[in-house]
């Protein structure tokens, strides 16, 4: 486990996944990340790479070949390399291998930089095409879990700026339906209840604008705050029918196959093409209160 610090603030990441495991409050002992239990979800952070959500029948299609991939990929099981840390930042590293390519027939370089400040915990990826002739597909996310208490459930609320109404994508099954979107008005807060994920995630199209998402109590001076930028969806989910004591808000650039999907990599729907030889960034930040 590495940890970081920056005034009052910890982050501690693991090696395994370069998953957040703990983002605490030294000062209270408050801990804001969910810190995973199996009968709920065992997971707390996951970086979801080379798919984002399910793929139809956990499979794609690529020059012909068919390849296996379960849901949000394989770098959460991956071990990933430390190559450079100071007391506020670290950066992983996760390189194609063997291994990969018989699932994933790429080459490609994942960096993880990890950075506390005065503004929280800035979360940044960097995606790089070593080949010097073939692009790289691929699609990214992030998946934080957060704690909120059972008994404060239904008093926490995610309040979403811009305030406006946004197109909810829905799922059908662990498949997309974006021929068919809602709209969700978010010009007052999100009050949450268990219920509210009867039908998996809130994905919301953000259409690569500026977003904050904050998660707090009602009347609450302590939550935290999720800014993202240049991403095309979040989403916003908890395990059901479990009564599950977290709440996910989850930066994505890519998304589950539609539910027409052809199984063709590249026909995926939000997939991206990198240019052999290019670098790719994203990003987004968490800034406890």
């Amino acid at each position: 486990m590495i940890k970081i610090e920056f005034n009052n603030y910890q982050a501690t990441i693991s090696e395994l996944g370069a998953q957040l495991t703990s983002l605490m409050n030294l000062a209270t002992k408050f801990e804001y990340l969910w810190q995973g239990a199996p009968q709920y979800w065992h997971y707390q952070a996951p970086i979801l790479f080379p798919f984002v959500g399910r793929l139809k029948d956990d499979q794609y299609k690529y020059q012909g070949q068919t390849f296996q991939q379960t849901q949000h990929g394989f770098a959460r099981e991956k071990e990933f390399t430390v190559i450079n840390q100071t007391d506020n930042m670290v950066e992983f590293e996760l390189n194609s291998s063997r291994e990969t390519l018989n699932v994933y027939p790429f080459k490609f370089r994942l960096n993880v930089t990890y950075l506390l400040d005065e503004q929280g915990l800035h979360v940044n990826y960097q995606v790089t095409n070593p080949s010097d002739q073939e692009p790289l597909l691929f699609a990214l996310g992030a998946h934080p879990g957060f704690n909120v208490a059972n008994s404060q459930f239904n008093q926490t609320k995610v309040t979403v700026k811009p305030n406006k109404q946004y197109q909810q994508i829905p799922l059908v099954g662990p498949y997309n339906d974006s021929g068919n979107p809602r709209r969700l008005d978010l010009q007052q807060p999100l009050k949450l209840s268990h219920d509210l994920f009867s039908h998996d995630a809130i994905i919301l199209a953000l259409n690569n604008q500026p977003v904050e998402l904050t998660l707090a109590q009602e009347n609450s001076k302590r939550g935290l705050t999720v800014k993202i930028e240049g991403a095309p969806f979040v989403g916003i989910w908890s395990p059901y029918p479990q009564q599950a004591p977290l709440v996910c808000i989850e930066p994505w650039w890519g998304i589950a196959d539609r539910l027409d999907a052809d199984q063709q990599l590249d026909h995926k729907m939000a997939i991206k093409h990198l240019p052999a030889g290019d670098t790719w960034h994203a990003g987004f930040s968490i800034q406890p209160f």
